[in-house]
């Protein structure tokens, strides 16, 4: 499943439980600032990032992180994905 972990941290364990093994969860920025210009909205960034611990916790064969550009948003540092988990 591909999501924006918002609502994942309240979510996780029962996904888990339903069967789903793997989340990749796309992550706009590091950077709070730039994050909350990504998704519009202040104050998600702390909601992702318990989206991501929650997935760890659950129990997922794989939880990765993708991060991409956007032009004009991101501070080019060149684009990466990672697995977390």
């Amino acid at each position: 499943m591909t999501t924006n972990a918002s609502l994942l941290g309240m979510r996780a364990k029962h996904l888990q439980d339903l069967g789903l093994d793997r989340v990749n969860i796309s992550l706009d920025s590091l950077d709070p600032v730039l994050f909350a210009q990504a998704v519009g909205k202040e104050g998600q960034m702390e909601a992702v990032l318990a989206g991501i611990e929650a997935a760890m916790e659950a129990g997922f064969k794989s939880v990765k992180n993708q991060h991409g550009l956007s032009s004009g948003l991101v501070r080019p540092r060149g684009g990466f994905s990672v697995s977390l988990y």
